[in-house]
């Protein structure tokens, strides 16, 4: 059985780990609204939505080809960036800044 003090200090943790997981999708969630439209789009709609690249193809108009190359300079961008900004910050936040998305 657990003391109310212990759970109050497990909620507390729980608190501080959504806290960061937030935090994080956030910067992410910038660095992704500053990619190219058709980038971003597949982004959207390959991991938010969860669509395949046959079905990303059919609402751009385009092949399931190109909605692979546009995810795949799209995760790569986001990933320079993340990687640029985890190396350069001490505190490994992510540096979301006009500068650093250039």
């Amino acid at each position: 059985m657990r003391s109310r003090t212990g759970v109050r200090r497990l909620e507390r943790a729980d608190r501080g780990d959504l806290s960061a997981e937030a935090a994080e999708r956030d910067a992410v969630w910038r660095l992704i609204v500053r990619l190219p439209a058709k980038q971003r789009i597949t982004v959207v709609l390959r991991f938010y939505e969860d669509l395949d690249d046959t079905a990303i193809a059919e609402i751009l108009g385009c092949s399931p080809a190109t909605v692979r190359t546009h995810t795949m300079r799209a995760l790569t961008a986001l990933r320079q960036h993340l990687d640029t900004s985890v190396d350069t910050s001490p505190d490994t936040s992510v540096d979301t800044s006009e500068k650093s998305l250039r």
